[in-house]
């Protein structure tokens, strides 16, 4: 199943157009069904593109980004599905400080 957020950069044809050709494209998909992936700047243009083409590949996905009201409508379709979680989190930051 597809899945397309109904508004913005994600609804437009050419995005679409983009996804719909990287999933045609004859790679061995089996070998990243199921794994977990880990993608930071995810609401960001490279990001939520790697974030829509694991998602349709069945994939896990833990998002890093700046911002939770950004990722929730960004990700509208899947910020309630068991395979995809997002942290806020700034990147220039530590992620877990062990002092």
């Amino acid at each position: 199943m597809h899945l397309y957020a109904p508004w913005g950069v994600n609804s437009h044809i050419l995005y679409r157009e983009d996804l719909d050709f990287i999933d045609s494209l004859t790679l061995d998909w089996e070998k990243i069904a199921g794994k977990t992936f880990l993608i930071s700047g995810a609401s960001g243009l490279i990001g939520s593109f790697l974030v829509d083409v694991l998602m349709r590949k069945n994939c896990k996905v833990h998002a890093l980004g700046r911002s939770y009201d950004r990722a929730a409508k960004r990700f509208a379709n899947y910020i309630d599905s068991e395979n995809f979680t997002f942290t806020r989190h700034d990147i220039n930051t530590p992620l877990i400080n062990n002092k």
